[in-house]
């Protein structure tokens, strides 16, 4: 989004047995209600937003919705996926 005003966080460690095993969380609204955490699974570098939503059971929001940190740096956005540039799995080897 270009003119956003964007800067990297830094996760806080927790004891809390809800947040220990993403090794960090981070309060977005410091409120408790937003909290992002460090998802790196298929990605290095994803996250996820948990969400508490008062009585109601915790919502985790997980996706991949950017491609680099350099593209938010850089006021860029990528370029739509389309079949000229999709990723393609390599062909299966029939060795």
């Amino acid at each position: 989004m270009p003119g956003a005003n964007w800067r990297q966080i830094e996760f806080t460690p927790s004891d809390d047995p809800l947040f220990a095993p993403f090794g960090g969380w981070y309060d977005v609204m410091e409120d408790g209600i937003i909290i992002l955490l460090p998802t790196s699974g298929h990605m290095p570098g994803s996250m996820s937003f948990l969400v508490r939503t008062g009585d109601l059971p915790l919502i985790l929001l997980v996706g991949d919705l950017i491609y680099d940190v350099e593209f938010l740096m850089k006021d860029k956005i990528p370029e739509p996926v389309t079949e000229r540039n999709c990723w393609r799995p390599a062909p299966r080897c029939e060795c």
